[in-house]
């Protein structure tokens, strides 16, 4: 499956999060995203797609989460182009994804 590379013109180096999609049944506390400053974890309402943005503001997202992006108006995001053999999109908690430089927040 191709991944679509996206780009933000000026957020570098971190966690990108979007909020798109389904409302949760209930508030989810992100395992992914860093807790605030009292160390209490984030709290999505909103299906949230997180999208890391290296040195040059570069990501690596699934059709999917392109359609939800989409949605949101791109949430900032350009498509930059299609990668046929794209590396693996790393899903799961905190032990399973690179980690977080810096986090920035797209309301949705």
């Amino acid at each position: 499956m191709p991944g679509i590379r996206v780009r933000h013109e000026t957020l570098r180096n971190g966690l990108y999060t979007v909020e798109a999609g389904n409302q949760y049944p209930v508030p989810y506390q992100c395992p992914l995203c860093p807790t605030d400053l009292e160390g209490n974890p984030r709290v999505h309402i909103f299906k949230a797609h997180h999208i890391q943005l290296d040195n040059d503001g570069y990501g690596m997202v699934s059709e999917g989460v392109l359609e939800l992006l989409q949605q949101v108006g791109m949430a900032g995001l350009t498509v930059e182009n299609t990668v046929n053999d794209p590396p693996p999109l790393i899903v799961g908690g905190p032990d399973g994804n690179l980690p977080v430089v810096g986090e920035f927040v797209h309301p949705g």
